[in-house]
């Protein structure tokens, strides 16, 4: 997959940058999925195959990933 990338974290406190500081607290695996579905714009069906875990399986893991990520964005 993907690369985490961890480096580079932005002290403004604007949306876009709210987000993506958040997802750099994210699990390693969340990070991915949720790289996947929104960045690059994979389907659930192709991450599915290309992970080799079920549809329900990503879709569970995608919601999970949001739950913790808006966690995150209302904490800081």
């Amino acid at each position: 997959m993907l690369k985490m990338n961890t480096g580079r974290r932005y002290k403004t406190n604007t949306g876009k940058y709210k987000m993506y500081n958040a997802m750099l607290e994210l699990k390693k695996e969340y990070y991915e999925i949720l790289y996947e579905l929104y960045f690059k714009h994979t389907s659930i069906h192709q991450l599915s195959r290309n992970i080799g875990v079920s549809r329900a399986t990503v879709r569970w893991q995608r919601d999970k990933a949001l739950k913790q990520l808006k966690k995150i964005i209302l904490k800081s």
